[in-house]
């Protein structure tokens, strides 16, 4: 699987924490398996949080940052992310554990079904810029 990590200046650690997580999902997932204890996660996507003027100004404008919401056109309102964390932990969903639910509009289905490719990766040239910014 490709992933899909997208860069803004400053973000260099966001996509490795949420692949940490991703990894402490599974992780926690095989060990408490025969304990009968489901282990899921919620991956959402763009979402309006304190973090949006940061955000915005990394991505030099309100355009700029509209332009990671993909076909949504809008950040996600963090309400919209309730409704999938109360369906994982419903009796609707008993049978679910190792899920990594991703609440993004659609934005990473074409990638995963390897429809699409992944349009921005950090490269070492981009970590490289960034070294050299953060550093002056």
């Amino acid at each position: 699987m490709k992933t899909g990590f997208q860069y803004l200046p400053g973000t260099l650690g966001y996509p490795y924490s949420k692949l940490a997580m991703n990894y402490y999902t599974a992780y926690l997932q095989k060990s408490f398996a025969n304990k009968k204890i489901r282990v899921n996660a919620v991956l959402p996507g763009s979402t309006d949080t304190g973090m949006k003027s940061e955000f915005t100004e990394m991505a030099h404008g309100e355009e700029g940052l509209l332009s990671h919401c993909g076909y949504a056109n809008r950040l996600a309102y963090s309400k919209e992310m309730a409704g999938p964390i109360v369906f994982l932990n419903s009796e609707m969903a008993t049978y679910a554990s190792g899920v990594l639910m991703e609440v993004d509009y659609g934005n990473t289905v074409e990638e995963r079904a390897n429809i699409k490719p992944v349009q921005q990766v950090i490269s070492l040239e981009g970590i490289y810029q960034m070294m050299q910014k953060q550093s002056k």
